[in-house]
């Protein structure tokens, strides 16, 4: 399992690289989080969500990663109040 410090290096080292337009799933199949290869993700609405067999506690419990995105529907009635978007 990460630690606090990984976390924030994997933020700090891939984080402007999501923003830059590239899903966790593409970055993922580029191989820039190799700890993450094989994983299971769903893309969803505004959250992906990653999963797999590696994914697990040190007791063997299962992890699931929610990474959100920069996606909106354009149904979205509220859609003007999210800054950017």
């Amino acid at each position: 399992m990460l630690d606090v410090q990984q976390i924030r290096d994997l933020v700090a080292d891939h984080g402007a690289t999501v923003n830059a337009g590239r899903s966790i799933k593409q970055l993922i199949a580029d191989g820039e989080i190799p700890r993450l290869e094989g994983a299971t993700v769903l893309e969803g609405k505004v959250s992906d969500s990653v999963f797999g067999e590696a994914l697990v506690t040190k007791s063997g419990h299962a992890l699931r990663l929610m990474f959100r995105n920069n996606r909106i529907s354009t149904h979205d009635v509220n859609r003007g109040a999210i800054p950017f978007k």
